[in-house]
């Protein structure tokens, strides 16, 4: 229809054969289909796996290529993925804090160890699957069928230092994280505070003292990653930063850590 508009979306465009991809030509470059012209309003867009990926896909032909733009889409980094997707889409704390702790997990792509593929789709799938499940066993068993089984023991021994520590304690006593010599425990620590704080079950002014307390035993990077991961999970009410702009109390700290969030 001459007043439509849409996208057509020819999705894994690189498995059909190359007697199916020359069929596109017309689509793609003359934006006709079965005579009919295209409106000017439509997107033509196609996605495809690189050969390196070793998905099975067929080599698109130059001038294929050359009726299109190419854009290559790469894997996000740590921050980006957690601001822009983990928390927009509720993915489990408990997966956030293991990949703020080992960030190379995000995506582990080998080919000469046999194991399934660790990606940022797999991290998804398993949040989906575990959203509520404290049993460990089922928690291994769950993780070892969604991902590579490498990386599913890391996190499932990352995900048991809960067991190690009473959160609460430190929420009434931030001084105890002096006692706290396992980094990865660090690392599930200010994961889980900012979520709570975006839940309202922390306020400000506990969040801060437990910023002084890492400041004291010198984990810079931890009250970075706490500012950053509690500015994101309040990204729509911008609670986070209106708290931390308006608040005196909390000057000198503010000053050494203040450019990781504003």
């Amino acid at each position: 229809l001459p007043e439509s508009d849409g996208i057509l979306f020819f999705d894994e465009i690189g498995l059909a054969t190359p007697l199916v991809m020359s069929s596109c030509y017309k689509i793609l470059y003359d934006r006709v289909i079965n005579e009919d012209k295209m409106s000017d309003n439509w997107s033509v867009i196609g996605a495809t796996n690189l050969s390196s990926d070793r998905a099975y896909t067929h080599e698109i032909a130059p001038p294929l290529k050359d009726r299109c733009g190419e854009v290559e889409l790469n894997v996000p980094n740590m921050d980006d993925w957690v601001a822009n997707f983990a928390i927009p889409k509720g993915i489990d704390s408990r997966i956030i804090g293991y990949l703020n702790f080992k960030p190379s997990s995000l995506q582990v792509v080998k080919f000469d160890d046999n194991q399934k593929f660790v990606t940022p789709r797999s991290w998804e799938r398993l949040s989906t699957l575990i959203k509520g499940i404290k049993d460990w066993d089922k928690i291994d068993m769950i993780s070892k069928s969604a991902m590579g089984e490498g990386t599913a023991i890391e996190f499932v021994s990352f995900c048991k230092i809960q067991e190690k520590m009473k959160l609460e304690e430190v929420i009434k006593n931030p001084k105890r994280i002096k006692e706290i010599v396992d980094i990865s425990v660090k690392y599930f620590l200010v994961s889980v505070l900012a979520e709570k704080y975006s839940s309202k079950k922390v306020d400000f002014e506990k969040l801060m003292r437990v910023s002084e307390v890492l400041d004291e035993c010198k984990n810079a990077e931890f009250v970075a990653l706490l500012w950053r991961l509690s500015s994101s999970y309040t990204k729509k009410s911008k609670k986070f930063k209106e708290e931390f702009l308006n608040d005196t109390k909390y000057d000198k700290l503010k000053e050494r850590y203040g450019k990781f969030i504003i």
